[in-house]
Formats: C-alpha cells, sequence, structure tokens
C-alpha cells in the first residue's frame, strides 16, 4: 500500500510541476487560462482525490490593492478577500479549480495551519505535503458545508530569472504556489 500511494503521490507531483512549469512560460497568467490548463489534464479523470489544483497568492500587505485591482480585471470583478490576517504578506487563493465547487473559497487568506505548510514550501524551495487537514467548502455566506479529510501538496513559484538558491532569495522572489486539495478516502481509493 505505501509504495502504491508514494507512486500516486509523485505522479501528483508532476502535476505541480507542471504548474509551476506555466507560470514559468508565462507573463501572467489568467483565470481562463489556468482553467484551460486543468480542464487539459482531465483532472477529475485521471487523478483520483485530487479535489482541487489551484493558485495561492503571495501578497504584500502594501501590495493588496493594486492585487485586488488586477485580479478584478480578470473576469472576477467581484473577487473579495475573506479572512484576512494579520501578517505581513497575505497568502491568497487566487485560482482552485474545478472553480464552481470551490468558489467560496476563492478569495481566502489561508489559515495559520496551511499557511506553515505553504511557508515549509517557500522556505525550502521544495514541494511539501501537509499533515491531515480537515478540508471544507463554504456556502454562499462563508459558512462551511461540507468536511473531509485531506491533505495539501504546494509547490513554490518564484519570480521568472529571480534568484531562488537561498533563503532571503526565496523570501523576495516568491510569487506563490500551485497547490492541490486531496480528499484521503478518494486518494486511496483502488489502492
Amino acid at each position: 500500500i505505501q509504495t502504491a500511494l508514494s507512486e500516486r503521490l509523485s505522479i501528483y507531483q508532476d502535476v505541480l510541476h507542471g504548474g509551476v512549469g506555466f507560470y514559468a512560460a508565462s507573463y501572467s497568467v489568467e483565470r481562463s487560462e489556468w482553467k484551460a490548463y486543468v480542464d487539459s489534464m482531465s483532472v477529475n479523470q485521471r487523478f483520483p482525490g485530487l479535489d482541487g489544483l489551484g493558485f495561492i497568492a503571495c501578497v504584500p500587505r502594501a501590495k493588496l490593492e493594486a492585487f485586488l485591482q488586477t485580479t478584478r480585471a480578470d473576469k472576477m470583478p467581484d473577487f473579495q478577500l475573506k479572512n484576512p490576517g494579520t501578517n505581513d504578506e497575505y497568502f491568497i487563493t487566487k485560482f482552485l479549480e474545478p472553480a464552481k465547487e470551490n468558489a467560496t473559497l476563492i478569495g481566502e487568506d489561508i489559515d495559520s495551519e496551511r499557511r506553515a505548510v505553504a511557508e515549509l514550501a517557500r522556505d525550502t524551495g521544495r514541494f511539501v505535503i501537509s499533515g491531515p487537514l480537515n478540508l471544507r467548502r463554504l456556502d454562499i455566506r462563508g459558512q462551511a458545508t461540507e468536511r473531509q479529510n485531506g491533505l495539501w501538496m504546494l509547490l513554490p513559484v518564484f519570480r521568472n530569472g529571480a534568484p531562488s538558491a537561498t533563503l532571503a532569495e526565496r523570501h523576495a522572489s516568491i510569487v506563490g504556489w500551485v497547490y492541490a486539495r486531496f480528499v484521503t478516502a478518494q486518494l486511496m481509493g483502488g489502492i
């Protein structure tokens, strides 16, 4: 079982690397382009347990308004920051496909538990898998409607051409993270 799960997670890691490559090959990634990328991989059919594939933007507090304006101009006129924390940087879910099922999570400044995982990925410059998480979806009022056991996988995205060999360089050049949400029961299906 452990070998089969390890092989499955390795394949999913390749999906994240593909997302990072997509960012590296683009001047900017628009919402429709991210959706087309995820759709082209047939995520729902080919990757059991993958509940969502998204991008979390690292937004310094001083650049929040510019980020919101740019994001709203990308066919999301009602985009709002949700549950903002008190940190110097927001870690905002910018894209998450399938968008319809995850719409209420888009715009969320991720919580401290998930933030710690993102910070570890940024600080090491490597792929990171969270420990067990309580995954949720929100209704239109922002209330949790569905909770499932799961985990996150994240891979940092650094500014194109910027050095990222040292911790200081990674902090200075982080753009965000490509990440995947997994429902444990579905991820283990067929193993």
